[in-house]
Order: C-alpha cells, then sequence, then structure tokens
C-alpha cells in the first residue's frame, strides 16, 4: 500500500503542476484501477487538491469519450444516485428538469440494450449504461414548479398563475415540447458525465441506436423520448492525444456575422 499511496500522490502532484489533460487522464486511470482494492485511495488522491477532487478545468480536460470499459468492475448504486443527482441540478426552462435517467446495469439488461445500439461492445462492457430521457410532459408540472418558486420568494403570489399560463401556453406547441425536452435532458446529460468524471469514472455519450427498439425493451412510455445513451465504466481506452479541438477565433463571433 505504501507504493501505491507514493504512486498515487505523485501523480496528483503531477496533475497539479502540468494541467495536462493527458496526466489527468492516466492518473485517474490508476486511481480507478486500483480503487476497489483499497478503500482509502480516494483519502490519498484528495490530499494534494487541497480536499477536492479535482477543479472544474481539470475535470473539463480529463472527460474524454471512452470507448472500452473493464468489463469485470462494477458501479454502486449509491455512486449511480449521487452522479444523477449531480445532474439533476442542470438548468432548465422555467425549471422544468425535463430529464429523467433509464439506468442499465443488470447483465441481461445491457444485452437487450446493446441489442438496440447495434451490438456496440462497450454497452455491455461499460458498469452501466443510463439511457437519458426527454419528458414531453414536463410543462404538467406547472403549478408545482409556480407553488415552488411562491413559496421561496423567487415570484409574488399574485403572479403565480401567470407563470402556470406561460407554461401551458408556451408548451401547447409539440414542437417546443420535444426541443424543450431534448435541450433540457442534454443539459443533463453533460451534467452526469461530469460528475461521472469526478468520481474517477470514464463515460461516452451515444445516440448510435434504436430508439424504438429501446423503447419496446425496457417498456418506456410515449411521453418520454430517447435522446441519448451514457455508458458508465472503468476507463481501459489507451492513452492517446487529445482528439482536435477547433481554435476559440474558429468557433466564436461578437456581435453577428
Amino acid at each position: 500500500m505504501s507504493r501505491l499511496r507514493k504512486e498515487i500522490t505523485s501523480c496528483s502532484y503531477s496533475v497539479v503542476k502540468t494541467m495536462s489533460g493527458r496526466s489527468i487522464a492516466t492518473c485517474f486511470r490508476l486511481i480507478v484501477h486500483f480503487k476497489h482494492k483499497h478503500e482509502n485511495v480516494r483519502q490519498i488522491i484528495t490530499k494534494p487538491f487541497g480536499g477536492s477532487m479535482m477543479n472544474f478545468q481539470q475535470l473539463l480536460q480529463a472527460r474524454r469519450s471512452v470507448n472500452q470499459f473493464d468489463p469485470n468492475a462494477t458501479i454502486s448504486r449509491d455512486d449511480l444516485e449521487s452522479m444523477i443527482e449531480s445532474a439533476t441540478l442542470a438548468p432548465s426552462s422555467y425549471n422544468l428538469q425535463h430529464w429523467r435517467f433509464l439506468v442499465v446495469d443488470d447483465k441481461e439488461q445491457k444485452l437487450k440494450l446493446k441489442k438496440a445500439a447495434f451490438h456496440q461492445q462497450k454497452v455491455e462492457d461499460a458498469s452501466a449504461a443510463i439511457v437519458i430521457l426527454g419528458n414531453l410532459q414536463a410543462h404538467k408540472d406547472a403549478e408545482r414548479i409556480a407553488d415552488d418558486l411562491t413559496e421561496k420568494g423567487y415570484l409574488p403570489a399574485q403572479y403565480k398563475e401567470n407563470v402556470i399560463n406561460q407554461i401551458e401556453g408556451l408548451y401547447s406547441n409539440e414542437s417546443m415540447q420535444r426541443d424543450e425536452a431534448i435541450r433540457g435532458s442534454s443539459l443533463a446529460a453533460m451534467a452526469l458525465m461530469l460528475a461521472a468524471k469526478e468520481k474517477g469514472y470514464g463515460s461516452c455519450p451515444m445516440i448510435g441506436f434504436d430508439p424504438q427498439l429501446v423503447r419496446q425493451e425496457f417498456n418506456i412510455p410515449e411521453h418520454l423520448i430517447p435522446v441519448m445513451m451514457i455508458t458508465i465504466g472503468t476507463d481501459l481506452d489507451p492513452e492517446m492525444p487529445r482528439k482536435i479541438r477547433f481554435a476559440v477565433e474558429e468557433v466564436t463571433t461578437y456581435n453577428g456575422f
């Protein structure tokens, strides 16, 4: 254990020093590899960071889309629910929280999902696959949302009915229902991947699946649409340079085109 402590502590210091996404990813592979054997690995790695795993920039640098997962690794339900709780902090229009999460962590159920995902092996090998669902009926929570706004002082009581009417009017349009379901749940999906990385897990967002087959196999209600799937587990991808990222000046325009 002393050798492990030395390696991980040295690794975490190197991350802080270099701020290299490649180094961060390497460190996390080392951490996760030993974490199931040594419960106090997390305590070791947090000390050099002043009590937190990573700052936000380091977290962004470390997150990659993982294609190879350790098929023998598992994720506890506590960890999964902690990640989902973090994901629910994502923003949404009127705070309607359009996201729902279908967690698939049973081996047989993952095989069903793998079939719907055109037999992609990472679906089976990941510790869990989470189908991100968008709620087409989120606007039906308008009164609950308005009550919360009023109770917490965000909205004067006399305006509560106005807000409810605004929500119901806006979401009477089916295109808006679908667009917002996709937008809102996608924001939650990004938060989920960052939450997974903060806990030392790799993840991969996927749109390569048959949504109707997923709906059929998992009895998904009609008002919930499969937006994407996120596989989560122990990262076994080889260390590689980060793929190209377009420069800020290529993707940014100020005050018009």
